[in-house]
């Protein structure tokens, strides 16, 4: 009986062990399931700051555009601003030549 006693107790002890291996595995389990969900939570984080990221740089291009275009008008304006200063002169001129 006493083989009997002892294979009972090493069965015993063998069912404790798969009994803890197991329940390491659900932790490791559980922890795996958890580094991904952080991982998909960072990927998808990623990938909203990818999309502002993208608009900021289309709205600075827009910026930049409008920019380029506002300095166009400006490089007009002042392109005739200087020739009405120099229609005004001869006007001018033309003047002093009706008052001599």
């Amino acid at each position: 009986m006493s083989i009997a006693i002892e294979a009972g107790t090493s069965f015993a002890t063998i069912n404790d062990a798969i009994m803890g291996l197991a329940a390491q595995i659900q932790e490791v389990t559980a922890t795996i399931e958890e580094v991904s969900n952080g991982t998909t939570a960072v990927t998808n984080s990623i990938t909203q700051v990818k999309s502002v990221s993208e608009q900021a740089a289309g709205s600075s291009q827009n910026a930049s555009a409008a920019t380029q275009e506002q300095l166009a008008s400006m490089e007009e304006i002042t392109a005739s601003a200087n020739s009405l200063a120099e229609l005004a002169e001869e006007l001018q001129e033309s003047i002093r030549h009706f008052k001599a």
